[in-house]
């Protein structure tokens, strides 16, 4: 298969020329699959991004060739980390399953019923589980799989009219696959020992200089504005304080940004203060419009 050329990254001295940043250079070497350079003050990292069936994962690959030979499968030259990124994405059918790549649900219900058969089980609920979910889900890595879209699939099975016990019978057996991933996850690591990692390896956080702080300081900083008071919160209150300025009724933004209007009432009213006057205004008489006979009303003389 042909390999794509970017001039930006196929050498170590071209990629020197790139700014130092956390975002990859994304480049596209397949329908739903692209390969990233992350440029670092010292040797940057290949990583591959996947978009197959509505799920995306990424992935880090091995270094970059930039301060060293390359030397596979931990240092990478461009023409190998697009072969590897390849071969990261695509597994051909009865290949063994790839534990360098993120688990798929499927491919985790299929590990589930291996299991039941090695231990004289029955795999009815693997398979069952797999008849009930969709395409979307089954493509789908384990690690982002999310409560709401598992509450509505549970609904919709519902909604087809499957008795609630067979439901169960489902919810059941898919979650024992994925117990079952991490299990497999957990396998040769110490009991104190992070469990679900970020795609770069690193453990997740929730310290201010974690992550996505990091990138939004960097963005708060470029518009010349102070990252210790403008924080992520700051885009939370605006537009809460937008949707009572434009008479969203309160019980419909607490709603739409998880609280209540206690809170907001409590937490907001000092905001809304200031705009009581134009506020107020909105519902005054208009009285910078001449009146005109056709509405003028004569009141009647007042009896003695």
């Amino acid at each position: 298969m042909p390999k794509p050329r970017n001039a930006r990254l196929e050498s170590a001295s071209a990629r020197r020329k790139l700014a130092v940043r956390k975002k990859p250079y994304w480049t596209r070497i397949s329908p739903g699959i692209a390969l990233g350079y992350r440029r670092n003050e010292a040797a940057g990292t290949w990583s591959v991004r996947v978009a197959d069936g509505g799920a995306e994962w990424i992935k880090r690959i091995a270094l970059a060739d930039d301060l060293e030979p390359a030397s596979p499968p931990a240092v990478l030259n461009y023409w190998k980390a697009i072969d590897q990124a390849r071969a990261l994405a695509r597994r051909q059918p009865g290949e063994a399953i790839d534990e360098s790549r993120p688990l798929t649900v499927s491919e985790a219900l299929t590990l589930y019923e291996k299991d039941l058969i090695s231990r004289g089980g029955s795999p009815y609920n693997s398979q069952h589980a797999q008849l009930h979910l969709t395409a979307s889900i089954l493509s789908k890595p384990v690690g982002l799989l999310g409560a709401t879209e598992l509450t509505k699939w549970r609904d919709s099975l519902l909604a087809k009219g499957l008795a609630p016990s067979t439901v169960n019978r489902t919810k059941t057996g898919l979650r024992a696959a994925l117990a079952s991933v991490l299990k497999q996850e957990a396998a040769g690591r110490a009991s104190d020992a992070p469990l679900l990692l970020r795609s770069n390896g690193e453990r997740w956080g929730h310290g201010r200089s974690r992550h996505h702080r990091n990138d939004f300081r960097a963005v708060v900083e470029a518009a010349g504005l102070d990252p210790d008071q403008v924080t992520l919160s700051a885009m939370r209150h605006s537009s809460i304080v937008r949707q009572l300025l434009a008479n969203v009724p309160i019980r419909i933004v607490a709603t739409l940004h998880d609280t209540s209007v206690k809170m907001i009432e409590r937490t907001y009213s000092r905001y809304i203060a200031s705009h009581s006057d134009e506020i107020a205004r909105r519902a005054l008489l208009d009285t910078s419009q001449q009146p005109t006979a056709a509405n003028v009303v004569t009141l009647a003389e007042r009896r003695p």
